[in-house]
């Protein structure tokens, strides 16, 4: 009994971390399925706050479209100075992400990049994939030490996360 009161009090806990949507459903071996939906509005948040964050970022102005399967980070690029003429001038891009889970953690994936001058094998596609794991990472662990992800949905216009929350040891 004691369990399942740790369970349900990580549970409400977890409900107050300003996340848009939770909904808990009690598992019977003790843990909880806890399902957490962040609404486009929040995930844009999320992504201006990682892209902020770092150095060089290949999108200013980042604006997410949550589409199923995947989101679309739209922005606009700052061209280098001797990049091939108009070095210094912005320029429209997008980014298609893709999100997974491996090993308990959200992982971000890069799977298209449509900024001039830019391949998906730029290190600043691979530093930028990882910073969005981080970030992602970071929102979802936030005070959870108890909370693996089991499971990540992008959907309509929101982003749908499933933790599978273990009462304290």
């Amino acid at each position: 009994m004691l369990r399942l009161i740790s369970v349900l009090l990580l549970c409400v806990l977890l409900a107050g971390c300003q996340f848009g949507d939770v909904s808990i459903q009690p598992q019977g071996d003790g843990t909880a399925a806890v399902t957490l939906t962040l609404t486009e509005a929040e995930v844009n948040a999320l992504v201006q706050a990682a892209l902020a964050a770092t150095p060089n970022a290949l999108l200013r102005d980042p604006v997410v479209d949550v589409q199923p399967g995947q989101m679309v980070i739209s922005g606009s690029h700052l061209r280098r100075a001797g990049g091939g003429g108009g070095g210094g001038t912005s320029i429209a891009g997008s980014l298609t992400v893709t999100l997974t889970v491996a090993d308990g953690r959200p992982v971000a994936q890069i799977t298209a990049a449509s900024i001039e001058g830019i391949a998906l094998s730029d290190p600043r596609i691979a530093a930028l994939n990882e910073r969005l794991t981080q970030a992602l990472g970071a929102r979802f662990a936030r005070d959870h030490a108890n909370a693996r992800l089991t499971a990540i949905t992008l959907a309509g216009d929101a982003l749908t996360v499933v933790l599978t929350v273990r009462p304290n040891p």
